[in-house]
């Protein structure tokens, strides 16, 4: 089941709300660090051992399929000091893009960039290979129609329910997940929850200042 953006996201425009990106995104804890990769940047927070969220620019352009991600293993990020591929056999949970290797084929480096574990989060395969992975597709629709669109995306972790898994590194795993695609001057955006439903209202329209409150990130002034 597809997305429509129109139905199912939300755009902030012309309700005398103004938002200004911010060249920074404030990060969860003391122990996140801003990473760049060749077409997307990244936070990595060392204490849940995942993204705090990922951001880049994805053109119409770039949706030419030219590699294929079967050729590709996931791998530990040196640079980042990640979690391990490893620590996710037999856990139950998905290795989630965060950025999508669909919106990367277009190049080999860029697309093998996305399987580092450092753009991975732990999403059960409901979402992994249902909900989440239309929204991605729905997306990429979207930046085909327009030509072009500013994504980001991260996780959601509850105050009280702290789950890890992980035999080398303890990952927490997130109660739900958040993407904005920005376009123009309208935000669509989704919050998904990573349970084991299969139904499509796993992921429900949402508001850019939800996110903000929920996560803390100040993407937006």
């Amino acid at each position: 089941m597809k997305f429509m953006l129109g139905v199912l996201g939300v755009a902030i425009v012309g309700v005398g709300i103004t938002y200004q990106l911010t060249k920074k995104v404030v990060q969860y804890s003391n122990d996140s660090k801003e990473y760049s990769k060749q077409f997307y940047d990244l936070s990595y927070d060392h204490n849940t051992a995942c993204p705090t969220f990922v951001h880049y620019e994805l053109t119409e352009a770039m949706l030419v399929k030219r590699f294929d991600r079967e050729h590709e293993a996931f791998k530990y990020d040196k640079k980042v000091k990640t979690a391990y591929p490893e620590d996710y056999t037999g856990t139950g949970y998905d290795r989630g893009h965060m950025v999508p290797a669909g919106d990367m084929s277009f190049d080999s480096l860029a697309l093998d960039q996305t399987f580092y574990m450092s753009n991975i989060c732990p999403q059960t395969k409901e979402l992994n290979r249902g909900t989440w992975k239309h929204l991605e597709e729905s997306v990429r629709d979207s930046v085909a129609l327009w030509g072009k669109g500013e994504i980001w995306s991260g996780p959601i972790y509850s105050k009280t329910d702290s789950k890890y898994i992980g035999s080398k590194v303890h990952i927490k795993v997130p109660n739900a997940y958040w993407k904005v695609l920005k376009h123009n001057d309208q935000y669509y955006t989704w919050i998904c929850q990573n349970g084991k439903s299969k139904s499509s209202s796993q992921c429900q329209p949402s508001d850019p200042r939800e996110v903000m409150n929920i996560t803390g990130l100040k993407i937006w002034n």
